[in-house]
């Protein structure tokens, strides 16, 4: 992959990061009828790029872009450190 490439696609991954930590301290939509992640689209955010995705111990998905993430469950989304310590005692040893 070309040098040029790697800029685009790092460029839009601290995008996403930089919104997910935004997200942290921001009054989110409530979780009915996926405004979150309206939320997250109309700050920019693009769902097709992160750089690892954890599947938690009950189900969920933990989507990632760096050290920042994401909370995927059946109701929608939650911030990665809404509860740090709960979510990460789910994350596999």
């Amino acid at each position: 992959m070309a040098l040029p490439a790697l800029k685009r696609i790092d460029r839009v991954l601290l995008r996403n990061r930089n919104i997910l930590k935004d997200m942290k301290t921001a009054q989110l939509p409530t979780k009915e009828s996926g405004e979150q992640f309206r939320w997250l689209r109309r700050k920019g955010f693009d769902f097709n790029f992160h750089t690892h995705v954890d599947a938690l111990a009950d189900g969920r998905l933990a989507i990632m872009c760096y050290e920042e993430g994401y909370i995927l469950d059946e109701d929608g989304i939650q911030p990665w450190s809404a509860q740090p310590e709960k979510i990460l005692a789910l994350l596999p040893a």
